[in-house]
């Protein structure tokens, strides 16, 4: 720790990290910031390197919710490309609406997941 910022035995979360930069500008110059906030990120990278962890596809489980919005997709751009079939819309919009439904898909598969985390713990 640089002179004048007192040593910190305490998980040091996002909140923390940010009070202990803070502190540090408010007492040294840009250099000695720097320097410390190097030497944080590399005793970071030292133990999760060390520690080993590692994920793996087959950690996570599906969601049920999964096939449920990849159904409901599918039933989307099919409409949209019956749409199509009768002429009610160009290729282009086909195309962009498409895109649009899988987009959003994708990203409410991911909203599930992200939110279905805690399920497992520390993984």
């Amino acid at each position: 720790m640089p002179e004048g910022i007192a040593f910190r035995n305490e998980k040091m979360d996002r909140k923390a990290i940010k009070e202990l930069v803070a502190e540090c500008i408010d007492v040294h110059d840009n250099e000695v910031v720097a320097e410390m906030v190097d030497l944080m990120k590399d005793v970071g990278f030292e133990y999760a390197t060390k520690s080993g962890i590692s994920i793996a596809m087959n950690d996570l489980r599906l969601p049920e919710e999964k096939a449920g919005l990849l159904a409901e997709a599918d039933a989307n751009v099919a409409e949209i490309d019956d749409q199509f079939d009768q002429g009610l819309i160009t290729k282009d919009e086909r195309y962009d609406q498409t895109i649009a439904i899988w987009r959003k898909t994708t990203e409410d598969v991911q909203h599930v997941i992200q939110n279905r985390l805690e399920e497992y713990g520390g993984v």
